[in-house]
């Protein structure tokens, strides 16, 4: 019975991962926009910022699972953080 319930809500299940997928795709690039001339610190390092569609996008994968998306919040709203 559990898997026949399974079976089918799979549809709207792909449905609601492709529309998350779209969102954060949308986030990467407004991300890009945003953040890009931020500073390089602590927690926004050569792996996590948003200079690249690559990095913005894992970025805020790691922030969807709650992984340190508090520090990456104060890394780009510190006032002295951005480089010409």
């Amino acid at each position: 019975m559990i898997f026949d319930t399974l079976v089918i809500a799979a549809p709207a299940m792909g449905s609601l991962g492709i529309l998350l997928l779209l969102l954060i795709i949308l986030f990467a690039i407004i991300g890009m926009q945003l953040f890009a001339f931020v500073k390089l610190q602590s927690e926004l390092n050569a792996r996590a910022n948003f200079q690249t569609f690559t990095n913005s996008f894992l970025l805020l994968m790691r922030c969807a699972t709650g992984e340190g998306w508090n520090a990456l919040m104060f890394d780009t709203a510190r006032s002295n953080s951005i480089n010409f």
